[in-house]
């Protein structure tokens, strides 16, 4: 297989060098227990309606031989399959485990156990309207959270699900906007979830509306209801997921698509980021958000803003490289924008790596057939460049670009549909994103 490297200006959390051998290396994509789950997918359509049909699958792939189990309660799922060391195995997922219902907990958490280390991708498909999670293990979870989502659009909506890992797990919800039901903006409720239990909750579908001025009949273009910030914490260890049902990126660019990534826990959050436009598109939007008051936000050594604890700050990137450093801890999360934005792919939702998590190994795997262009961004110190290898083949240190005022370096690696291994002498960081073209046009997906 011929691999073709293009320049491309990444996204990626950092900090210095030095700091590179203190991370925290307990966070990982890879390991042996999984809980994951599937959030609501544009609109339930007409039975019949082939067209739009939901398309659940798990895409795992490991560095060994192993034995993999997948189990979901409330629907009797369960599927054993056994994986070969570099291969690619998909696995449907009845459709109905979308959690449908809000507010409610639902056991149609996603049970996935193997004997060795795996990795594993969820992807939540619609016709043209898609994206993608990696998904972190138990061993990788945490007890806070915040919430990253995106505006309230058409009647589509943000949202996010709160999945228990142990038995009579407390969990506490305190949101930045009023949910479709129970919960008020600002004030704390409290939810009591068993093993495998799933708590999907929507912003409310009215508010602070924008309509369409050009639009005689002051068509409604977006609803700003948006669940980013909402803070999520508990008395053990969860997985959470949010993004939002179809999200027009920006609010007035058409199309919308799906949008989910599961949540990094706020003690791996990190203070520096290096952002710019993702691979064959000429910008796109970027979230700053704050875990705590007084987070000042400084771009290319501009304060920009300060932030309090759930407030972010967004801005889009054009053609250019923004380096992204707070006082405090920060996540970032980047948005490819809509297809009438450059006429490539649609919106997708990708939160960065925090540095915290830079391995010096990957196993990774494309969740995505068809005609789709998919990329793996890299980031490495230049004097590791001559380590660092894609499927046992070295990667040409040439065509890096260097960051202005780091010894870091950046590159795009496209690559073909399958599993892939990226390694080095030392830890590095990657994100794989993709967007389709022809049949699967006006589509896209992005992983942390």
């Amino acid at each position: 297989m011929q691999i073709k490297l293009y320049l491309s200006v990444i996204t990626f959390i950092v900090l210095s060098f030095s700091n590179l051998k203190s991370q925290n290396q307990s966070f990982s994509q890879e390991g042996t227990e999984f809980w994951v789950c599937f959030e609501r997918n544009y609109k339930e359509l007409p039975i019949g309606n082939d067209k739009m049909r939901l398309h659940l699958q798990l895409f795992i792939t490991s560095s060994y031989d192993c034995n993999v189990s997948i189990d979901i309660e409330k629907i009797y799922f369960h599927k054993e399959i056994s994986l070969k060391t570099g291969k690619l195995e998909v696995v449907d997922i009845e459709p109905t485990a979308q959690i449908v219902i809000n507010e409610s907990p639902q056991s149609l958490g996603v049970h996935i156990t193997s004997g060795k280390a795996i990795t594993v991708y969820g992807l939540n498909s619609r016709a043209q309207t898609t994206d993608t999670y990696t998904a972190l293990p138990v061993t990788s979870l945490g007890k806070e959270y915040r919430v990253m989502s995106y505006f309230n659009s058409q009647g589509l909506l943000s949202q996010c699900a709160i999945l228990a890992t142990e038995n009579n797990t407390t969990v506490t919800i305190i949101a930045r906007v009023n949910s479709e039901n129970s919960i008020g903006a600002g004030s704390p409720v409290s939810i009591k979830l068993m093993k495998g239990e799933v708590y999907q909750f929507c912003s409310v579908s009215s508010g602070n509306r924008i309509y369409d001025m050009n639009d005689a009949s002051g068509k409604l273009i977006i609803d700003k209801g948006d669940l980013s910030g909402t803070f999520i914490s508990a008395d053990k260890n969860i997985a959470v997921f949010s993004g939002h049902q179809c999200g027009y990126v920006p609010q007035n660019i058409m199309a919308c698509n799906h949008l989910v990534e599961q949540l990094i826990p706020t003690e791996n959050w990190g203070k520096v980021y290096y952002a710019g436009v993702l691979k064959s598109r000429k910008s796109s939007i970027i979230r700053v958000l704050a875990g705590q008051n007084d987070s000042k936000i400084v771009i290319n050594d501009n304060v920009e803003k300060v932030l309090n604890a759930g407030e972010y700050y967004e801005f889009e990137g054009k053609n250019n490289l923004f380096i992204i450093e707070s006082n405090n801890p920060i996540s970032v999360a980047q948005y490819s924008m809509g297809f009438k934005s450059d006429s490539v792919g649609d919106p997708m939702m990708m939160l960065i790596r925090p540095e915290s998590a830079f391995q010096k190994s990957y196993r990774i795997s494309t969740p995505k057939q068809g005609s789709w262009h998919h990329y793996v961004n890299v980031f490495a110190a230049n004097k590791f460049l001559d380590n660092l290898k894609i499927d046992g083949k070295p990667v040409d240190k040439s065509l890096f670009r260097n960051i202005e005022g780091t010894n870091f370096y950046f590159g795009t690696i496209e690559i073909q549909y399958g599993s892939h291994f990226l390694e080095s002498t030392e830890p590095f960081g990657i994100s794989s994103y993709g967007f389709g073209y022809g049949n699967d046009g006006y589509d896209a997906y992005g992983n942390m």
